[in-house]
């Protein structure tokens, strides 16, 4: 478990002009899963990375420094918290949380790369979050604006975004690698209400999440088949959506390329034996499971490994997929590596904000599933929204690798 300090600023939302110190609890566990479907940028190794960094065991000098990506990633993790945390929410699951396209709109390379700022970036990550109010638009920042300006390029302008800023603290001084101070201050972090809150539907809400499932698992079909959707429920949404969302959903139904043939079984034991082929060639798929339509997809690895996604109907609740979407899981373990596993367990994966008074905030984001030693599945989770990732083996196991 990694512990990170945080300080909300006294201008957060919760504040009420008092800053508030507390914990960043992020667990290794599912670092991939977690970080692939909470933002655009990141590995598991951000983590130790960033771990390192925030106590100081980083060898840096005063011409080199920590990458931005790093800063992207944990703005990736913590920005949900902070949002959920100062909109009081003290728990919240990956169904409550929409990944949205990257934007197209962000400032240019050379404001991003200054050292004053900048705010954001196109792939600084931006959801829809349920919190008491409602569905409500939050987009993430990795640094503060310049000291002492009014907080927004246009003042005046209204926005529909609640902005949550997770700044990750910079060495102290320049001279630090001769022997300096290496102690850094608190990650520090901050909500800011949206100025002209725009609610969006629920038909809006759920087109996005099948978009966000998409584009998760590369899977061409259903991306196709939710941006049409999502596309139609911005035309029709009551409220106007934020600015570039329809130019960004539209961005990413281009970007799908060439055609795709989709197979279609009638249960999961017809689809196993296309699963288990030694091919490295991309698989699109569907199935029946339990009365619910999966979309099944497979793709090769640059390591040689393969990801075999799963997604839910877009359609269903995705509070109440979890159970099913497990046992999903196990079978098809079970049927790719041909024999029962030795306990069908899982284990929790989870995000905390954690204040000093205890008040706290978890983001339940799944459960890894325990699996021995064998030559086909080399991990797995399970999403709390329902989704599913395996990590498959090379064809022919670690001994034809």
């Amino acid at each position: 478990m990694f512990r990170w300090p945080v300080e909300l600023t006294a201008f957060s939302h919760g504040s009420l002009g008092v800053a508030r110190t507390g914990l960043l609890d992020v667990t290794p566990r599912g670092a991939a899963f977690t970080l692939s479907v909470l933002g655009h940028v990141g590995h598991a190794a951000h983590l130790a990375l960033l771990d390192a960094y925030l106590k100081g065991q980083m060898r840096l000098t005063p011409s080199t420094g920590i990458g931005e990506d790093a800063g992207i990633v944990l703005s990736s993790l913590a920005a949900p918290l902070v949002a959920a945390h100062e909109l009081r929410l003290d728990r919240l699951s990956l169904a409550d949380v929409v990944l949205l396209p990257r934007s197209l709109t962000a400032d240019d390379d050379d404001r991003r790369s200054s050292d004053d700022g900048p705010v954001r970036g196109p792939d600084s990550p931006r959801f829809v979050l349920r919190s008491p109010r409602g569905h409500v638009w939050v987009q993430a920042a990795e640094w503060f604006e310049i000291a002492g300006c009014a907080g927004t390029l246009q003042p005046g302008v209204t926005s529909p975004w609640y902005d949550a800023i997770v700044s990750l603290p910079r060495r102290p001084s320049t001279h630090d690698w001769f022997g300096g101070d290496l102690s850094l201050p608190p990650i520090e972090v901050e909500l800011r209400e949206a100025t002209s809150p725009r609610p969006p539907s629920d038909s809006l809400v759920t087109s996005l999440r099948a978009l966000a499932h998409a584009r998760w698992a590369r899977a061409a079909a259903p991306l196709r088949r939710s941006a049409a959707d999502a596309l139609r429920a911005v035309d029709g949404a009551q409220h106007d959506p934020p600015r570039g969302l329809a130019q960004e959903i539209g961005h990413e139904l281009r970007a799908v390329r060439g055609s795709t043939d989709v197979r279609r079984f009638d249960a999961l034991s017809d689809v196993l034996p296309a699963l288990s082929e030694d091919t490295g060639a991309p698989l699109e798929a569907t199935a029946s499971w339990r009365g619910l339509r999966i979309d099944l997809t497979r793709l090769p690895d640059l390591d040689g490994h393969r990801t075999l996604c799963l997604l839910p109907p877009a359609d269903a609740d995705p509070t109440t997929l979890f159970e099913t979407m497990r046992d999903l899981a196990w079978q098809t373990i079970e049927g790719l590596i041909g024999r029962p596993l030795p306990e069908r367990r899982t284990e929790p994966m989870a995000l905390r904000l954690v204040e000093r008074d205890g008040c706290t905030t978890t983001l339940d984001v799944g459960a890894s599933v325990v699996i021995g030693r064998n030559q086909t599945v080399f991990a797995a989770w399970v999403g709390s929204d329902g989704r599913v990732m395996l990590k498959l083996l090379p064809p022919g196991g670690t001994l034809g690798h």
